[in-house]
């Protein structure tokens, strides 16, 4: 299996429309379709290979596709999709209600089913819903790297500050215990250097 990573786009700008590949051997039911979702880029394949040349070549929020089309049938397309792009959306329209198709759909992970003949409101709906679903999930895929960045220079810092914060400490622990003799040479080069510590500390807060 050869997964494929394609990079995803930002979240859309005001009045960016999302895109739609409706995949279906019936012209009729493509161009109704298209017209129900005016609200969004419409693109339309009549097979399966087709329909992967124009995913190959455009960017697409959503496959809508027919299960029983020739060449190519939705279940083959897909699979072939979901193996290459797993976080591609795919809706599928069925006329059967054959168990053994559902389950083949599930078990290549569909995001949704629409039983044919299709209600238009299903259609809005359950297309909006998995858009929806999609764009939380990169919100939340955002939030994740976001908190992995901030975690990560925290712990910079972190580490930045200790440095400093240990000499210093070392340095005043030594001198309240007189461990070191302030008439010793080598006292006044750890003075100078438990300084520049300092001086580093407040660069690094201040």
């Amino acid at each position: 299996m050869r997964l494929e990573t394609r990079e995803e786009p930002q979240l859309l700008q005001e009045g960016e429309k999302s895109t739609i590949l409706v995949v279906d051997d019936e012209e009729i039911i493509r161009d109704l379709c298209s017209r129900a979702l005016k609200d969004y880029r419409v693109l339309q394949a009549d097979n399966g290979r087709d329909a992967l040349q124009i995913l190959n070549n455009e960017h697409v929020d959503l496959i809508l596709v027919d299960v029983m089309m020739p060449i190519m049938n939705g279940l083959d397309l897909l699979q072939q999709v979901k193996d290459r792009y797993a976080e591609q959306l795919v809706i599928v329209m069925t006329g059967y209600a054959d168990k053994d198709i559902i389950l083949r759909a599930l078990k290549a992970r569909a995001d949704d089913f629409i039983q044919k003949p299709i209600n238009l409101l299903q259609l809005k709906t359950s297309i909006a819903q998995a858009l929806e679903k999609k764009a939380l999930r990169r919100e939340l895929i955002q939030l994740k790297q976001l908190d992995r960045l901030k975690s990560d220079f925290l712990g910079l810092v972190s580490h930045k500050l200790k440095t400093p914060v240990t000499a210093i400490s070392l340095f005043l622990q030594n001198l309240a215990s007189g461990i070191v003799d302030p008439a010793d040479p080598e006292f006044k080069r750890h003075l100078d250097m438990t300084l520049e510590e300092s001086r580093h500390l407040e660069g690094l807060i201040g």
